[in-house]
């Protein structure tokens, strides 16, 4: 299990984890109008959002179908007061 938030209350990325293998992405918390983006990256390319994945505006979860080695963050936009969000990448 890779913590990328937890706890989130501002704007900003979390810490970045490296992957190797396929995982499952859960999101949760208090948004209070935020909206959680997963970002992808890899050594030749930094973070860049994630295509196909829709930002989170609530609870959820999605299916990371990537192989390694490849890094993974979670970024806040729009918290507000009130925002507290945890995200974690779980591997098979």
């Amino acid at each position: 299990m890779a913590l990328l938030l937890d706890g989130a209350t501002a704007n900003g990325a979390g810490d970045t984890e490296a992957m190797t293998e396929p995982c499952t992405v859960h999101v949760g918390g208090t948004f209070k109008g935020a909206k959680v983006y997963l970002e992808i990256g890899s050594e030749d390319v930094g973070p860049y959002p994630i295509s196909g994945v829709p930002a989170f505006s609530g609870p959820g979860q999605v299916v990371i179908d990537a192989v390694g080695p490849y890094s993974l963050r979670a970024r806040v936009d729009q918290a507000g007061e009130g925002t507290s969000i945890f995200v974690e990448a779980v591997t098979a």
